[in-house]
């Protein structure tokens, strides 16, 4: 368990609580909170002290069923880094604020097809240019 671990952002999950989607459940169910955690224990022996980096994982992270069929590309990315620095690892995670998500977001909901919709690109660029004036 992390020794500092802290919790940064939380976001409303429309998705249901007994979603049975293969891309939707168990270790790919959705994050709704954005970590940070310091000083992360190592399971066996240690972490060099010389391993200076991070390991960055980008992946979708839907907050909100599609309006139609779903693909494992719909969804707002979320990236999520581990860290090692000093003998040392921390993990961090949060969500890429695109215009389509800050709108949804604030929408409390889905507000356009999913992926496979070419309109989802240019709706989410009105959407953000609307909040922009």
């Amino acid at each position: 368990m992390p020794k500092d671990i802290a919790i940064v952002g939380k976001f409303l999950s429309t998705l249901p609580e007994d979603d049975d989607h293969p891309y939707r459940t168990g270790p790919w169910r959705p994050q709704t909170t954005e970590w940070d955690a310091d000083d992360l224990v190592a399971v066996e022996g240690e972490i060099p002290g010389d391993l200076d980096g991070v390991y960055l994982r980008n992946t979708e992270n839907p907050l909100h069923p599609a309006f139609k069929t779903y693909h494992p590309f719909d969804g707002d990315g979320m990236l999520h880094v581990v860290g090692f620095r000093d003998g040392k690892a921390f993990y961090r995670n949060r969500f890429i604020r695109t215009d389509g998500f800050l709108a949804e977001n604030e929408a409390g909901g889905p507000l356009w097809p999913g992926w496979p919709s070419p309109c989802n690109w240019r709706r989410a660029g009105k959407a953000g240019a609307r909040e922009r004036g």
